[in-house]
């Protein structure tokens, strides 16, 4: 078999697929071994140095953006390539371990747990110490309240970061890969994932990155604006056949999903809100400065730590049913 043929091959594609699926919901990602994006991470932040000063930002956050795109495939291509040349089972091997590491959910699941844990026992400071691992604002502040809206809205936005939107571009992958190999659901959701770790480092709208940052915060929102629409629409279907309260759900997603600066945040957050019957938004502190974000949702019910496992099983829901739709339709195609 060659890596055309392997390419070609819709069956192997998506057994590929399933089986990193599997593999990320079993191991997630080991802490003794260096993650893909934070090799990535370290192009950025050496990139970043290097140009985000003086004159021209924006271009120069436009140049580093194309730049870790260029090396990022680069750098997938050839290790396809090479593990190919050496042999076919560490070729599938590998294929199907770095497809794992572009998912999220056993690490998103286990971080939100973490976090969840000390408000169970009311222990505000351990809540409020890995609630800031896994958000972008201030914590060290927060009351139970606020920190449990700081990881509900963390949880349906990144379930749409690290779960529907890898799953939607490696399914792409397969569609491009007969165009050219090079297009394969590896490079194309590296790609992917390349563009929101630029988001994640640069992308804000304060200090030196307002300008810098631009063009990855943009960008970012390009790549996101399908999947977090759809993303939304599977965290519906799955509350629905998992028997949640979806009474007002439709109305406030509908209601409030542009409720928020991001053009796709807002979605997966207003559908969250509208299913667990909360309220999210309001004032957020980053780098020492209060954003104030309007409110999603409505305050049918206080919120719980509960809230965090009804979410979990609302996105794991949502992953089972992106995999079979979008099984269906490239078995039909």
């Amino acid at each position: 078999m060659s890596l055309s043929e392997f390419f070609f091959n819709v069956n192997l594609q998506l057994l590929s697929i399933f089986l990193a699926v599997i593999f990320d919901l079993l191991t997630g990602d080991p802490k003794w071994l260096k993650h893909p994006v934070e090799i990535i991470g370290l192009e950025i932040d050496v990139l970043t140095k290097l140009l985000n000063r003086g004159s021209y930002r924006k271009v120069k956050g436009l140049i580093m953006w194309c730049l870790v795109l260029l090396t990022t495939i680069f750098s997938f291509c050839l290790i396809l390539y090479l593990s190919f040349q050496i042999s076919f089972y560490l070729f599938f091997f590998l294929y199907i371990w770095f497809l794992s590491t572009a998912l999220a959910s056993k690490s998103l699941f286990q971080a939100c747990r973490k976090a969840v844990k000390p408000l169970e026992e009311n222990n505000l400071k351990e809540a409020r110490i890995y609630t800031g691992e896994i958000v972008g604002r201030e914590t060290q502040n927060l009351d139970k309240d606020e920190l449990l809206r700081a990881i509900l809205e963390t949880e349906a936005e990144s379930g749409i970061d690290g779960i529907i939107s890898p799953l939607f571009y490696m399914f792409l992958g397969i569609l491009l890969s007969r165009l050219t190999i090079i297009l394969n659901p590896l490079t194309i959701v590296y790609f992917y994932k390349a563009v929101n770790t630029m988001d994640s480092m640069v992308g804000y709208k304060l200090g030196n990155f307002k300008e810098f940052g631009f063009f990855p915060a943009r960008l970012d929102d390009l790549f996101n604006f399908i999947p977090a629409r759809l993303g939304s629409l599977l965290y519906f279907l799955s509350a629905l056949i998992q028997g949640f309260n979806i009474k007002s759900a439709l109305s406030i997603y509908f209601r409030d999903k542009n409720n928020h600066s991001s053009p796709n945040a807002g979605h997966p957050e207003a559908m969250i809100a509208g299913i667990l019957g909360i309220q999210l938004g309001g004032i957020n502190t980053y780098f020492g400065q209060k954003v104030f974000k309007p409110t999603i949702g409505s305050a049918f019910k206080t919120l719980d730590p509960g809230m965090v496992k009804k979410e979990e099983r609302i996105i794991l829901g949502a992953e089972i049913l992106m995999i079979l739709i979008s099984s269906i339709i490239t078995l039909v195609r």
